[in-house]
């Protein structure tokens, strides 16, 4: 079995290798203004999990910010 950090690990290499193969598949035709946002797409589907987690953070700074008395 793999410890957490090793499964983390092996699904950011996952991750980096499925994006740096769409890429790859993108550009070989030459780049064009589509192109940029499927690889945009592309790359936050792959984090999604992580992006997620950060926006919560951010709501939570907002609702703290929002919350606090104005000095």
């Amino acid at each position: 079995m793999c410890t957490q950090k090793e499964k983390r690990a092996i699904t950011n290499v996952n991750r980096v290798l499925i994006a740096v193969a769409g890429i790859a598949g993108s550009l070989l035709d030459g780049f064009e203004g589509g192109d940029a946002l499927c690889i945009v797409s592309m790359v936050v589907w792959l984090w999604q999990s992580e992006c997620h987690v950060l926006e919560e953070k951010l709501l939570d700074q907002i609702k703290k910010t929002k919350s606090q008395p104005a000095a």
